[in-house]
C-alpha cells in the first residue's frame, strides 16, 4: 500500500515523454517483420498470393507504424507479465490439455517465446484458457479464478488496439479469446470476437486452397507456417460447428471452401508436405474427388473436423422449431445413414475402443480422439432425442402410429448410444490427467446424465437398459460436479442436471409406482436407486466427496424381487409430466452459447410433479 508521502512523490510522465523509468519491467519488443503484402487491399487484388512468406506465424497484413505505441499500451496493461518459463509451462498445458491438435508448432513456438518473438496478445489469449490449470500461474495470482480473470482483463484491454491489425496471430488470438469467453458463459462477447476472427480469416482467404500454394523449394519453416494458417481456419470452422444452431448460421458456405484438411502431426512438426490430404464433404474438392472424404490415410485432425461438421448438421436440424412436432421423414433417415456411413468408414485406429483411447493417450492426443468419438455419439443421440415425445406417446397409447414398428427401435438405438457415450465418459475420466480439460467435453456428460434421468424415471423407454440408469445418472452427477469448478458454463450444466434430478429424488420410486402391493413397512423404505441419487444430489450441494458409483450398482434391485415373477413389473408413470422441454431448451442454449434454467422453476411453480 502507498501512503500520502508515496503518492506525493510519484511523477507521472506526460504524453510524448519517454518511458525509460519503466524499461526495467518491459518485455523486449520484437523487431518488425518484413511483409510480403503490406495491406489487405493487396490481398484482395490477388487472391492467389500464397501464404508462405516469412518463417514466423503472425505475419501482419496491415501497416505496423503504430506497433511501438501499441506495445507501450500493452506493457502498461499487462503489468507483471509472467516470466518466459512460466508462459512456456502454461502453453505446454494448453497444447496438452486443451487443443492437443491445433495451430501451434510446439518446438518452434516455445523457442520463439524465449526470444520474445510471439505476439503478447496471442499469449494473453492462450493464458485465458490455460492459466486456471497451470500451477505456477495459480500460485502467482492466488487461485485459478484470479489467474484467469487477470489474463482475461489484460486480453480484453488489448482488443481495441488489434481490431484493425489483420494478421494470422490476431486471428488466432481472437479465436482463443472467444473460446475462453464461451467457457466462462459470456455468450455475447464470445460471438463478437469469433465474428471478428472469421472476418479476418476471410480477408486473408484462409478458406481457399490457393492461399497455401508453396514453391517447390519451400523451406521447412515455410511449410510449417502454411500449415499453421490452414489449421487456424479449420479450428475456427470446427468450433463454429460445435456451437451451431437454428439461429447461428455457419460463417463459411461449403461451396466456398476449397481448402483441404490438416495434415498428420508428424508432417506439421517436421515441416513436410503430406502426400495426400482429406477433404470436407460437400466442398468442391470432395465433389471433384469423393475418395478424399473417406481416405483411410486421413489424419485424426481431419476426422475431428469432419465429425464436428456432422454434429453441426444434426444440431442445426434439431433446433428448428418445426422439427419438434413432426415425426421422422426422409431427412431423418438420410442423416442417420450419413452418420452410420461416416462411422463405418473411419480408420480402424480412430474408431471407439478402450485400447485406442490408451494408445492415443500415450501419443498425447486422447482429448482430440474423445472429441471425435463423443461427437459421433452425440449426433446419434440428438437426432433421436428429438422424437422422445413420440416415443413416450407410443408407450402409453397402443394405437399411436408406429408404436409397434418404428418407435421402439428408435428408442432402443437412442439408449444404446447413451450407454456407449457413458462408457466413453467413464473410461476417459478414469484415465484423465489432472492438468486440465476443454469445456466442450463437459456437455456430453450433461446429455448422458439427462437421458439417464429420463430412463430412470420411465423404464418403459428401454426396459433392457433401465437397470443401468441410476448408476449412469449418479456417476454423471459426480463427474460434472468435479469438472464444474473450472468452467462457469460447466457449472450451469451441473446445476441444471442436479436441479432436474432433485424432485425425482424426493418422490416415490418407479418401482413403488408399479401395481405391486406393499406392506406398510415397505412404504416407509426408500428404493436403493432413489436413495443413491438422493445421496449424490446432497453430496453435490454440500460439496462433499461423492459416493462410489460401484456401490450404487451393487444396490440395484433384482428385477422381479417380491413379485413372484422373474419379469420386472414396469411402473405406470405419468409420462406427460416429464420435463422434456428442459433438455431441449438446454441443448439449444448450449448451441447458441447461453444457458437458461428458469424453465425448471416454471415447472415447479406450475405444480408439475412426478407421480
Amino acid at each position: 500500500m502507498s501512503g500520502p508521502y508515496d503518492s506525493q512523490s510519484c511523477v507521472f510522465p506526460r504524453r510524448g515523454e519517454t518511458d525509460s523509468d519503466r524499461k526495467w519491467r518491459s518485455r523486449v519488443q520484437s523487431r518488425p517483420r518484413d511483409l510480403q503484402s503490406s495491406s489487405v487491399e493487396g490481398q484482395e487484388q490477388n487472391h492467389q498470393t500464397p501464404m508462405h512468406e516469412d518463417t514466423a506465424v503472425g505475419t501482419t497484413y496491415q501497416d505496423t507504424s503504430g506497433d511501438q505505441h501499441q506495445h507501450l499500451i500493452e506493457t502498461e496493461c499487462s503489468g507483471d507479465f509472467p516470466r518466459a518459463e512460466e508462459i512456456i509451462e502454461a502453453c505446454k498445458i494448453f497444447t496438452s490439455s486443451y487443443f492437443q491438435l491445433g495451430f501451434i508448432p510446439k518446438t518452434s513456438f516455445f523457442e520463439r517465446i524465449e526470444k520474445d518473438d510471439v505476439s503478447d496478445f496471442l499469449l494473453l489469449c492462450i493464458l485465458c484458457l490455460s492459466a486456471r490449470f497451470t500451477p505456477c500461474m495459480v500460485l502467482r495470482y492466488g487461485d485459478a479464478t484470479k489467474a484467469t480473470d487477470h489474463f482475461m482483463t489484460a486480453a480484453l484491454e488489448r482488443v481495441p488496439h488489434e481490431l484493425y491489425n489483420t494478421s494470422l496471430e490476431n486471428v488466432q488470438a481472437l479465436f482463443l479469446l472467444s473460446v475462453a469467453e464461451w467457457g466462462n458463459g459470456d455468450r455475447d462477447c464470445s460471438s463478437i470476437h469469433m465474428g471478428i476472427a472469421v472476418r479476418m480469416a476471410a480477408m486473408m482467404k484462409l478458406h481457399r486452397e490457393e492461399t497455401y500454394n508453396l514453391p517447390l523449394d519451400a523451406t521447412n519453416d515455410q511449410i510449417i507456417f502454411s500449415e499453421a494458417a490452414r489449421r487456424t481456419f479449420w479450428m475456427i470452422q470446427s468450433q463454429d460447428n460445435l456451437h451451431s444452431g437454428y439461429s447461428s448460421p455457419v460463417p463459411f458456405s461449403t461451396e466456398d471452401i476449397t481448402a483441404l484438411l490438416p495434415s498428420e502431426e508428424s508432417d506439421f512438426s517436421f515441416g513436410t508436405v503430406p502426400a495426400e490430404r482429406a477433404a470436407l464433404p460437400s466442398t468442391p474438392p470432395a465433389l471433384t474427388n469423393p475418395s478424399l472424404v473417406d481416405s483411410p490415410r486421413r489424419s485424426l485432425f481431419a476426422t475431428l473436423i469432419q465429425s464436428h461438421s456432422l454434429w453441426g448438421q444434426v444440431a442445426r436440424r434439431a433446433c428448428r422449431p418445426e422439427n419438434a412436432i413432426h415425426g421422422p421423414n426422409s431427412e431423418y433417415i438420410e442423416m442417420a445413414a450419413t452418420l452410420k456411413r461416416f462411422e463405418d468408414k473411419l480408420p480402424t485406429q480412430q474408431k471407439w475402443s478402450i485400447w485406442s483411447l490408451k494408445v492415443w493417450r500415450d501419443l498425447g492426443y486422447e482429448l482430440a480422439y474423445l472429441s471425435v468419438v463423443m461427437m459421433i455419439r452425440l449426433g446419434n443421440i440428438l437426432m433421436r432425442r428429438m422424437y422422445l415425445e413420440n416415443i413416450k406417446a407410443s408407450i402409453t397409447d397402443t394405437s399411436a402410429e408406429g408404436a409397434s414398428g418404428f418407435w421402439k427401435p428408435v428408442s432402443e438405438e437412442l439408449f444404446d448410444n447413451v450407454i456407449e457415450l457413458y462408457q466413453q465418459i467413464e473410461a476417459s475420466f478414469t484415465m484423465r490427467s489432472s492438468e486440465g480439460y476443454p469445456a466442450i467435453l463437459v456437455f456430453p456428460i450433461y446429455v448422458c446424465g439427462s437421458l439417464a434421468l429420463n430412463l430412470w424415471q420411465c423404464p418403459q423407454l428401454c426396459p433392457r437398459l433401465s437397470d443401468k440408469a441410476a448408476t449412469i445418472l449418479t456417476r454423471c452427477l459426480q463427474i460434472i460436479e468435479d469438472l464444474q469448478k473450472a468452467w462457469p458454463m460447466a457449472r450451469r450444466w451441473q446445476e441444471g442436471l442436479q436441479q432436474a434430478a432433485t424432485p425425482l429424488s424426493t418422490g416415490p420410486s418407479p418401482a413403488a409406482m408399479s401395481g405391486i402391493s406393499a406392506t406398510p413397512s415397505d412404504n416407509d423404505v426408500q428404493s436403493p436407486e432413489r436413495a443413491a441419487v438422493q445421496m449424490s444430489i446432497s453430496s453435490a450441494r454440500e460439496r462433499r466427496k461423492p459416493i462410489d458409483a460401484a456401490s450404487i450398482q451393487s444396490q440395484q434391485p433384482v428385477p422381479g424381487t417380491g413379485t413372484g415373477s422373474s419379469t420386472p413389473s414396469l411402473p405406470a408413470l405419468d409420462i406427460a409430466a416429464l420435463p422434456t422441454d428442459l433438455f431441449d431448451s438446454q441443448v439449444t442454449a448450449f448451441l447458441q452459447g447461453d444457458v437458461h434454467y428458469g424453465l425448471l422453476d416454471e415447472w415447479n411453480q406450475a405444480g408439475f410433479v412426478f407421480h
